[in-house]
């Protein structure tokens, strides 16, 4: 793993790759410990709520995420590993749109559907398992993340190529043309 990273920016390769898995000892590792310092740095700096390995150039199934609770329910820094996501069919809301924006894509913003209720399962720092229902925003801040595991972005979610804009015009919009701002929550579940 690399001793500094830096952040990639959309049409790097690496952003493209299916991300692989880590092993329990990985985890556990030093190299990770410093991995997971130095992504909770650059989240912080960079004002991310979230982060995901192969944004700072680590091809591995991890992101990290952290919401402060002044308009929301406040996430505690987070790390999931290896993370497996469910749509949970039949909760509401059934559907989350919104604007979403990425530190590897700068200065753009997208409107994306995503399902509004998931559960994520997860290994957590200590290779433990976990896992959390996420709801409206913090369903979307998850899959966000758990995209880029993937290979994807927001862009390949987008349903029109209309349903972009620059950060600047997403500012300028009314209130209520935003879709929705942070509502939601979520909640740490007994893990299977």
């Amino acid at each position: 793993m690399p001793t500094s990273l830096r952040l990639l920016k959309h049409g790097a390769q690496l952003l493209r790759a299916q991300a692989t898995a880590f092993t329990p000892e990985e985890i556990k590792s030093p190299a990770t410990a410093d991995l997971l310092s130095q992504m909770k740095t650059m989240m912080r700096e960079t004002g991310g709520v979230g982060l995901a390995a192969p944004q700072v150039g680590v091809s591995k199934r991890l992101f990290v995420a952290e919401v402060e609770g002044d308009s929301a329910p406040a996430l505690p820094f987070t790390c999931f590993f290896n993370p497996r996501i469910a749509v949970l069919p039949g909760r509401h809301p059934a559907e989350n749109t919104s604007w979403e924006q990425c530190l590897s894509l700068p200065g753009i913003a997208g409107l994306v559907t995503r399902p509004g209720v998931v559960q994520v399962h997860f290994l957590d720092e200590r290779a433990r398992a976990r896992a959390l229902v996420a709801r409206g925003w913090f369903a979307t801040l998850v899959q966000h993340e758990a995209d880029h595991l993937d290979g994807r972005v927001y862009l390949h979610r987008l349903a029109s190529p209309h349903d972009w804009m620059y950060e600047e015009e997403l500012r300028a919009l009314p209130r209520d043309r935003l879709c929705v701002g942070m509502s939601g929550d979520f909640e740490f579940v007994e893990a299977e």
